[in-house]
């Protein structure tokens, strides 16, 4: 897979302009800001590494989780995720157009891992946190017609898609969102837990939502990633204020195990780490540019894959799978 397939990179360009505009009328008073306790997560010493538009990007020492702080406070992150021109252009023009190769490419994949790992949730209740269009859901629904599927969607537009593929929703967020007289057996979430203000209070309400035994299921970024590392902040996943929260295998299993869950599996099945480091190689410099030269670039395909097939195995590429256990 290239990163072209899921994205355009002319679109992603103008998405970023317009992110930049909205950032600026936005996150302008620093009364708006607030002091994140990344000390809860295991985090002990930590340095500042970089600043990237007026946010300020720290690592631990010890755990190597980066994370933005201070941040913007939640209600002000959840207004500017739903009210920009940014948020309607990346839906209309940049998600919308790449909608069936993203449901082919990712979700597909992704009920299939669900689907074929956990057989005996197939007749259960399932909650998918920010299902956006709904696509996730759907593709288990064509796998499990007897799942009994619930979608948590904050964006009236999207949640009212959902509704109209006839699964329930709850049209809120987590941290708003009241325990329902029936909890849920799984729990799925994507490429959310970046975006969070709070991640321990966001995984201690994950974890009051479960029954005993249910699992929780997500992706999300992995700071320690090949093409985060090589590309840093110049990557267009450190991306504030939408990617804020950077964890890496060690330190997600250590804040998991914190707030109670047991840890099943953590791995990295990522596919673009390469093509997004070739399509920006031109950001590289000192030793990264010349190793990315004489080692990568000019090599074969079937060297290109096995080194990719390499970051996976090894825990190395930029997007991580976990599946916990209450």
């Amino acid at each position: 897979m290239k990163e072209s397939d899921i994205r355009d990179s002319n679109i992603l360009k103008k998405y970023q302009k317009l992110v930049d505009e909205d950032v600026k009328k936005f996150f302008y008073n620093k009364k708006d800001f607030k002091d994140i306790n990344y000390k809860s997560w295991g985090c002990k010493k930590v340095k500042k590494i970089f600043e990237k538009k007026r946010f300020k990007y720290y690592q631990c020492s010890h755990t190597k989780t980066i994370f933005a702080n201070p941040r913007p406070k939640p209600e002000l992150l959840e207004k500017f995720y739903s009210k920009t021109k940014s948020s309607t252009y990346w839906l209309n023009k940049f998600f919308l157009p790449k909608l069936e190769a993203r449901r082919n490419k990712i979700a597909k994949p992704r009920a299939d891992f669900f689907s074929k790992n956990f057989v005996k949730y197939k007749k259960k209740r399932i909650l998918d946190i920010g299902a956006g269009l709904g696509i996730f859901l759907l593709e288990l629904k064509k796998k499990w017609p007897n799942a009994n599927l619930f979608a948590l969607e904050p964006s009236k537009l999207m949640a009212d898609k959902c509704r109209s593929y006839k699964i329930k929703v709850f049209e809120t967020t987590v941290e708003k969102m009241n325990e329902p007289k029936k909890k849920f057996d799984a729990i799925t979430c994507f490429e959310l837990f970046e975006h969070l203000y709070d991640p321990k209070y966001f995984l201690k309400k994950i974890y009051k939502l479960l029954n005993k035994n249910g699992i929780f299921y997500f992706t999300t970024l992995n700071g320690m990633g090949f093409d985060i590392q090589m590309l840093g902040k110049n990557s267009n996943s450190v991306y504030p204020p939408y990617h804020i929260n950077f964890f890496n295998p060690n330190s997600i299993e250590l804040l998991l195990k914190k707030v109670g869950f047991n840890v099943l599996s953590i791995d990295t099945p990522g596919k673009l780490d390469l093509s997004i480091v070739e399509n920006n190689s031109f950001l590289l410099a000192g030793q990264k540019k010349v190793f990315f030269n004489n080692f990568i670039k000019n090599s074969s395909k079937k060297y290109k894959e096995q080194f990719q097939k390499y970051l996976q195995l090894n825990k190395l590429s930029s997007h991580m799978r976990i599946v916990v256990r209450k």
